[in-house]
């Protein structure tokens, strides 16, 4: 590794079927087929593993889709399903942009909308039909921890 870098995520790939998640700083949001990192030769290290324009958040093995809340520096919230992104399989694809970009805008938060709404809040006025989405603002400014 060189001086500057660190490990920040490791996976077991398994039989690389499944896709990973990787959520950025900047509201970029990308699906990967784990297939993409698939080595043919032995080498000492993988480059442009990931999307390199913004500081990674969150990643994540998807084995299936699922719900995932964004909340913004502007306290605002979107709550999105994975199958709104389409499967990439170049691995440092700069995905696409989830949360509507907006100068001094930065996710803050992923998580699930039950964690940063509470229990039994509906998260019907947060949800994305598409993407990129605006979000909405969320009147809790609660933090919920990343997951």
């Amino acid at each position: 590794m060189e001086p500057d870098e660190s490990v920040i995520w490791v996976i077991d790939p398994e039989d690389y079927k499944a896709d990973v998640l990787f959520v950025f700083e900047n509201g970029r949001v990308v699906r990967v087929a784990l297939s993409g990192y698939v080595t043919k030769t032995n080498r000492k290290r993988l480059k442009n593993a990931i999307y390199g324009g913004s500081k990674l958040l969150y990643a994540q093995v998807l084995k299936e889709d699922r719900d995932l809340a964004l909340v913004s520096s502007d306290y605002r919230l979107m709550n999105f399903n994975t199958s709104l992104l389409k499967t990439k399989t170049t691995t440092n694809t700069q995905g696409v942009q989830a949360f509507t970009a907006k100068k001094g805008r930065v996710i803050t938060t992923v998580s699930t909308a039950e964690e940063v709404l509470g229990a039994g809040v509906s998260a019907e006025k947060f949800t994305a039909q598409s993407l990129p989405c605006a979000g909405a603002p969320h009147e809790g400014r609660r933090h919920a921890k990343s997951v």
